[in-house]
């Protein structure tokens, strides 16, 4: 049978059984909420490093335009050969979105033809009165 100092030597907590002799990482005790919340502080550190007050605003702008402007030219435009590959149906969905943008509709076409045969029989009376004279 186990003595009671036996057992509570062996049942004790992991933390007691094992401790190190290094000594623990530096606590910055010197360091109150009330130093770091004051912003002149960190006015006199921006100041002494220009890098820091554009850097956030470039990254800002880099993850909002350049990164997108990136993957569309991936997806539309660059070259990756004649073959079929993962961007191809959204090159041709681009395609026709193109076509129907720069094209008449069938009643567009209409307007024009009845345009363009108003205007040649305007010319025609034109020329023949000019004729006459």
């Amino acid at each position: 049978m186990l003595s009671a100092l036996r057992a509570r030597r062996i049942f004790k907590a992991p933390t007691t059984l094992y401790t190190t002799t290094k000594s623990r990482a530096p606590t910055h005790s010197h360091l109150s909420i009330k130093h770091l919340s004051n912003k002149s502080n960190f006015q006199d550190v921006d100041s002494d490093k220009p890098l820091l007050r554009w850097a956030p605003a470039v990254n800002k702008f880099s993850n909002f335009a350049l990164i997108p402007f990136a993957l569309c030219y991936a997806v539309f435009f660059a070259d990756f050969g004649d073959h079929e590959h993962v961007f191809s149906p959204a090159r041709r969905w681009l395609d026709r979105q193109k076509a129907s943008f720069f094209s008449l509709s069938p009643a567009e076409q209409k307007l024009v033809r009845q345009s363009e045969d108003s205007a040649a029989t305007s010319v025609d009376i034109n020329d023949n009165t000019l004729n006459q004279s």
